[in-house]
């Protein structure tokens, strides 16, 4: 069937103002627990409530929703929250939204509260199985002051001192990313100050746990120093994987207990600057191989022998358009998928990051993928001079062509920065314009 020729910016579309006001389920922290993948889930619908779900991947895998209304997981850390919910061992602890306490939750059961802190919030949990208890980052808001303090603190999980809350670490201006080693020996984490913003020099620590849970003095790593270190894992063996930008780009280092080393020297970014707590561009696998997706989510680097140096690593790629938010399950790695001509998902890939498996979409509405424009990654010189990157959307539609000569109208979007950034999957915003006869510069 022949395009009819149509002015710019007025033809037809399947897409209607109601499927963009409806919009699409937003999904937030994506983490593994054994053969289990568990997120939350934001839904417009319920007025922006954030469940909790977990699914097996596989053809028969049905997501579980883990909590029902009115309960919403959510923390308020930092204002920009995150790191809401912990999956360990069949049980998730997460933030409830209403009260940012702490609540306990078995799959198939009803929420136990755990803290009772009005004066605090929570975010950023890790599981001290030893000591029976989560660490985690906190907000403390005193009456009368504006500015809450910020700290490491450990809740206690059973016993007669069950939900209560006990200082760990205390004096920097911000927290996060609470790890501890396998063993339980040792705990790291990020610290950073004011004026800087975790992506200018957060540092990573590590200390040691005494055999009361306290802590020793913290040994700077890495960061603080001009640079800024990111999201630190631990291997099985005891060492520290992490990513920093002292090359100048993001890139993978180690530290074995005494020296940091660089296992790659990339002249691009691994990862992105945190803006909430617990999201992953870098993760250790189930089976000890160490992925990270570089900052635009298009190519997964796996390092499959992180002795090597440089570490022996393969770049490959998945169909997506933006990758993130990784976990790791006993299945392989899951995380959320943007695709080009289908919604967000919550995809998951075997150990060799092949084949892709939805495990679940981010809306339901049917598009003719003729339809659809595919964003095509620019540069241009910004106002400042420099390099700016945009994703730029042509016009495109199935039934319409535009005519001879005419050139679109162009939309110019801009986000609110410094702590978000455009992506190149599927937006029904976008496709709502381009399938209309009008150009999107996403910024």
């Amino acid at each position: 069937m022949a395009k009819q020729s149509i002015p710019y910016g007025l033809w037809p579309s399947s897409i209607a103002p109601a499927d963009v006001a409806a919009g699409a389920r937003r999904f937030g922290l994506v983490q593994g627990d054994g053969p289990w993948i568990y997120w939350t889930e934001g839904r417009p619908a319920e007025k922006g409530r954030q469940t909790l779900l977990r699914a097996k991947p596989g053809a028969k895998s049905k997501p579980q929703d883990l909590l029902a209304a009115p309960w919403s997981a959510r923390s308020r850390v930092h204002e920009y929250g995150g790191g809401e919910f912990l999956a360990a061992g069949d049980v998730v602890y997460f933030v409830n939204d209403a009260d940012q306490d702490v609540y306990e939750l078995s799959p198939g059961g009803e929420p136990t509260r755990l803290t009772n802190e009005p004066a605090m919030r929570f975010a950023d949990f890790a599981l001290d199985r030893p000591r029976r208890r989560l660490i985690c980052v906190a907000e403390r808001y005193a009456k009368g002051r504006h500015n809450p303090d910020n700290l490491l603190v450990a809740i206690a999980l059973e016993g007669a001192n069950r939900g209560h809350v006990t200082e760990l670490a205390t004096g920097r201006d911000f927290y996060a990313w609470p790890r501890l080693s396998p063993d339980g020996k040792c705990l790291a984490f990020l610290g950073w100050d004011l004026p800087d913003m975790p992506w200018d020099q957060a540092a990573l620590f590590v200390c040691g746990v005494a055999a009361d849970g306290g802590l020793d003095r913290p040994r700077r790593i890495a960061g603080g120093d001009g640079s800024a270190a990111m999201q630190p894992t631990w291997l099985a063996d005891g060492r520290l994987v992490f990513l920093a930008d002292g090359l100048g780009q993001g890139n993978l280092a180690l530290w074995d207990g005494g020296a940091v080393r660089w296992l790659s020297r990339f002249s691009f970014d691994l990862g992105a600057p945190m803006w909430t707590f617990g999201v992953r561009s870098l993760v250790v696998a189930r089976d000890g191989g160490v992925c990270a997706v570089d900052a635009h989510g298009i190519s997964i680097n796996l390092f499959s022998d992180v002795n090597a140096d440089p570490a022996t690593s393969v770049q490959s790629t998945i169909g997506a358009k933006d990758f993130g938010s990784l976990a790791a399950f006993d299945g392989g790695i899951a995380g959320i998928a943007g695709f080009a001509k289908a919604p967000a998902a919550i995809a998951a890939l075997d150990d060799r990051n092949r084949p892709t498996i939805i495990v679940r979409t981010g809306a339901d509405l049917a598009l003719d993928p003729r339809g659809l424009s595919i964003s095509k990654l620019v540069t241009f010189a910004g106002g400042d001079g420099k390099e700016t990157f945009a994703h730029y959307y042509a016009p495109t539609n199935a039934a319409a062509r535009a005519p001879a000569g005419a050139l679109p109208p162009t939309l110019v979007l801009a986000h609110g920065g410094p702590t978000s950034k455009s992506n190149a999957g599927l937006s029904l915003r976008i496709q709502f314009y381009s399938s209309r006869g009008f150009a999107v510069l996403d910024v």
